[in-house]
């Protein structure tokens, strides 16, 4: 009969979490009409954000651990990626 290696929690092979580092939830906040996403990964402090441009999609980095500053970094790239203003208003490309 082999010998099974006794594993503790949240080491690759445990069936078990690992309750030192509980996990974040991976929400993902809608900006500007749903066109931008923001989200904070596992692995990092620094909240993330995302949007689809041209058929493309693009990441990037705001670099800001507060979800309010991020939020307006998150916008600023959204506005220079898209190249196009929202007179409006309401958050929606204009088109």
């Amino acid at each position: 009969m082999p010998i099974q290696k006794k594993t503790t929690p949240g080491e690759p092979g445990s069936s078990q979490p690992n309750q030192s580092q509980p996990s974040k939830k991976h929400v993902v906040h809608k900006l500007m009409g749903g066109d931008l996403q923001l989200f904070q990964k596992n692995t990092s402090c620094f909240w993330q954000c995302a949007a689809t441009v041209g058929g493309r999609q693009f990441r990037y980095s705001t670099k800001k651990e507060s979800f309010a500053d991020a939020q307006d970094v998150a916008k600023d790239w959204f506005v220079t990626m898209t190249g196009k203003a929202f007179p409006s208003g309401d958050g929606r490309l204009a088109g």
